[in-house]
């Protein structure tokens, strides 16, 4: 029998989907098509999903570290955050490197270092398409 999906999960459904609904796509001849959301994420996450304050660092952490989201410009004070959609949250990624545990200088290193790869797939992926040769 197979546990449970933690909770936390489908508070990262849920918020991605939010996300999704309000993005717009952007074409460009470089990257394809992409999904880009424009917003304030706390405002997202805590008064339209209606999430408590606590979720908003675990929802925020667990789609970046699946690979769901990727921060093109962070905002503040009254300027939104830019984020690019790259894929739908699934429990394969949920449960595939893990949960966050830590907020240490190794953990941090540890997910730069996975986020550079993924980054580095990405545009391999795009040379290919494109009929270069990484």
């Amino acid at each position: 029998m197979t546990e449970p999906m933690p909770q936390i999960y489908n508070h990262c459904v849920a918020v991605y989907k939010a996300m999704d609904a309000a993005a717009e796509t952007v074409d460009n001849e470089t990257t394809g098509s992409q999904r880009i959301w424009r917003g304030f994420l706390t405002k997202l996450i805590n008064e339209d999903c209606g999430l408590a304050v606590p979720y908003y660092s675990a929802v925020r952490n667990n789609l970046v570290r699946m690979g769901c989201i990727e921060q093109l410009n962070r905002g503040g004070g009254t300027h939104p955050s830019l984020w690019l959609l790259l894929r739908d949250p699934t429990e394969e990624l949920f449960n595939a490197k893990g949960k966050i545990r830590t907020n240490s200088k190794a953990s941090q290193l540890t997910q730069q270092v996975a986020d550079l790869n993924t980054r580095v797939e990405r545009l391999e992926n795009l040379l290919k398409g494109l009929g270069l040769s990484a």
